[in-house]
């Protein structure tokens, strides 16, 4: 699944049907639910919305262990988080995912 979003982060986010309908297109595959989650995360981390970018990261981990092996999408979310964390002061838990 690929996606062109780096650009229009703004866009995306702030049109909340089209948010809806990208979720309803997703379907049963949680590999491409993950990538969906990563990609609104990183939405909502460059507009500023860190509570809602780490939200999306945080169901990513939790779903962690269902993803396909091959998968990078759960690395990279922890990653994403533990950067977010430690970047607003909250150190102990931010290199706990930055440490994964």
């Amino acid at each position: 699944m690929s996606f062109y979003f780096y650009l229009s982060f703004e866009c995306v986010v702030n049109d909340q049907q089209l948010m809806a309908e990208l979720d309803d297109q997703v379907g049963p595959n949680l590999d491409d639910y993950a990538t969906l989650k990563f990609l609104k995360g990183l939405c909502f981390r460059y507009l500023g919305r860190t509570q809602q970018a780490a939200d999306q990261f945080k169901d990513i981990i939790e779903r962690k262990h269902r993803l396909s092996a091959n998968n990078p999408v759960a690395g990279i979310a922890t990653v994403e988080l533990g950067t977010m964390l430690v970047a607003a002061g909250q150190f102990t838990e931010g290199r706990v995912h930055r440490n994964f």
